[in-house]
């Protein structure tokens, strides 16, 4: 049986945004689902010609923001491991 998504489930436990230019925003964080298994998620928003922010697949990056997002990864990395040994 699936079950729905439910945002109150969702926590964000650390976020860090590693590309953040006038168009495009790029944030890694680490997250729980209804206190699941710790993930990493990468997200882009954009920016609209209205000037809103809204998400964006990730699709693929520019080279310019390889090294950023690898280094959000690698702090991404550091920061579950702490939490996994926090929750055990």
């Amino acid at each position: 049986m699936k079950m729905s998504y439910e945002v109150s489930k969702d926590a964000t436990l650390a976020s860090k945004t590693v590309v953040d230019t006038d168009s495009t925003r790029i944030d890694v964080a680490v997250k729980q689902y209804n206190g699941g298994e710790i993930k990493v998620s990468i997200d882009r928003t954009i920016k609209t010609k209205k000037g809103e922010w809204k998400f964006a697949k990730l699709r693929r990056l520019a080279a310019d923001e390889v090294l950023p997002v690898c280094e959000g990864l690698t702090w991404a990395s550091t920061t579950l491991a702490a939490a996994a040994a926090a929750a055990a």
